[in-house]
Parts: structure tokens; sequence; C-alpha cells
């Protein structure tokens, strides 16, 4: 059963050894996650009506599949389709262009695939975990305030019916 402060994290990437180290170092490293894998971008799409809270993108996806997308294009789709969500893209690459144009096409983050590579997710992580808290914290005020709030309008109202019936 998901809980209010679970993260939801789809890791896209072909190379299942990759996949499957990071999964056990980030369950391992940070409580409160669920991971799922996915071997291409199309996969990945498919599953975004569960509202991921991160996405983990691997830029060259060398999928079987010859027509497959690489990860710029998943990126896109994944901008058009949910703008909210954010992607982190993984290379084995140090190319300032595609970095930028990742980051440009809406990344929040380029990781180069080294030795640093699951301590930068990791920390990823934990920010959008900390947001998630935060946002809960505002809307449990908000929502607490609400009472009090329409009680306020309300009185506010009955005196303004009160000045014009004088």
């Amino acid at each position: 059963m998901e809980t209010a402060s679970e993260v939801l994290i789809f890791i896209v990437d072909d190379d299942a050894f990759f996949s499957k180290a990071l999964e056990g170092y980030l369950l391992n490293e940070i409580t409160g996650l669920r991971i799922q894998i996915f071997p291409n971008g199309e996969a990945c799409l498919h599953e975004m009506h569960q509202n991921p809270d991160l996405i983990l993108l691997d830029y060259k996806l060398n999928s079987e599949f010859p027509y497959a997308w690489d990860g710029l294009q998943v990126l896109k789709k994944i901008s058009q389709v949910d703008p909210g969500t954010p992607v982190v893209i993984l290379s084995g690459g140090d190319n300032l262009e595609i970095a930028m144009d990742c980051i440009n096409t809406g990344a929040i983050e380029y990781v180069i695939k080294n030795e640093q590579a699951f301590e930068k997710v990791k920390k990823v992580i934990l920010d959008i975990k900390d947001e998630m808290v935060d946002d809960a914290a505002v809307e449990k005020v908000s929502s607490k305030n609400t009472p009090q709030i329409i009680g306020l309008v309300i009185l506010i109202i009955f005196i303004i019916i009160l000045l014009f019936k004088l």
C-alpha cells in the first residue's frame, strides 16, 4: 500500500545490470521508495498514469527494437504527457551540448554514469522527498484553516447584509 511519503521512481534503461544495481542501491540507501524498471521509453510512457515522482532516464537507449526512441525523444514525450514530472537523464557520455539539450528539453539534471552517479541520483531523490514533505505540511495547514476562512467569509457577508439593511 502506498504511503503519503512514498516516492515512485521509474528507471528507464536498457542495461538491465545497471538498472538492478541502481535499484538495489537506492532501496538500500533511502526508505519509502517504490521503483519500477523499464527497458525502453515506450514501456515507461505506457505507465505514466501511475504518476511517478521521478523518472531516471538513460540518454542512449540501445533497444533491440530498431525503431525505439532514444532518451531525448522519450524526454520530449514525457514533457508533453506530464510536464510536471521531474526527469533525470543518465548518460555514459560527458557531452556539454547533449547535457544542455536535455536540460533545455525539460530534464532537471544530467548525471554522468560514473562512480559518483548513484550518489548524485540519491541526492536528487532526497530533495524530491523533502519537497513532498514540505508540500504535505503546507496542504495540512491549509486544510486546517479552511473552516476558519469559511467562517470569516460568512461573517463578512453577514456584516455586509446588515450594512445594506441599515
